[in-house]
């Protein structure tokens, strides 16, 4: 190989060297592009979840239940079918307003609101999780990028010691050629 094929060869090399550094970036910041909707929403899962579990702010978890669909829809009609169930026995036995009645309806009450919040609090609990297969994810994509560009680096590394290297055969060559006329 000669010091002319050696240089345009090494700057070839360069060119490409830089242009792959560029693609892994792109490529990078594509993949983590994808994971965006889901993080966000595993973050305000997780924030989420910390106030339902008094981690956080317990009555913003209060407020944000009761806001939830779930329970806006849900309550009051399985509220309603509790009170029905328990009215209907209060009246058959003649106990329709004794405090075992109002015991009862009010124990009905905490039941409902004990499986609409675990049905509220466990996707949250769920969301968190996600969150940390999205954060191990991402980590594994940055590693793997950094790992790319180390070995670009080195590539770099590489093509200059092989120009140095054609520079240095073509200086000992040429001594050799001064010195023969010499």
């Amino acid at each position: 190989m000669g010091i002319f094929s050696s240089i345009f060869g090494a700057k070839a090399l360069k060119k490409a060297n830089r242009n792959a550094m560029i693609a892994q970036e792109e490529g990078m910041k594509d993949a983590m592009s994808y994971y965006a909707p889901f993080d966000d929403a595993s973050k305000t899962g997780l924030a989420a979840y910390l106030d339902a579990i008094g981690q956080g702010d317990s009555q913003r978890a209060i407020d944000t239940f009761k806001a939830s669909p779930m329970y806006r829809l849900n309550y009051d009609a399985m509220l309603r079918a509790g009170e029905t169930g328990v009215n209907s026995t209060g009246q058959a036995t003649g106990t329709a307003r004794s405090g075992r009645t109002l015991m009862a309806l009010q124990d009905n009450a905490q039941r409902v609101n004990n499986s609409l919040f675990s049905n509220y609090v466990n996707p949250l609990a769920g969301l968190s999780d996600a969150g940390v297969g999205i954060a191990g994810s991402k980590a594994q994509i940055r590693t793997q990028g950094a790992d790319n560009q180390a070995q670009g680096i080195l590539n770099k590394g590489q093509i200059k010691a092989g120009q140095m290297a054609g520079f240095d055969s073509l200086l000992g060559k040429g001594f050799k050629t001064l010195g023969a006329f010499l």
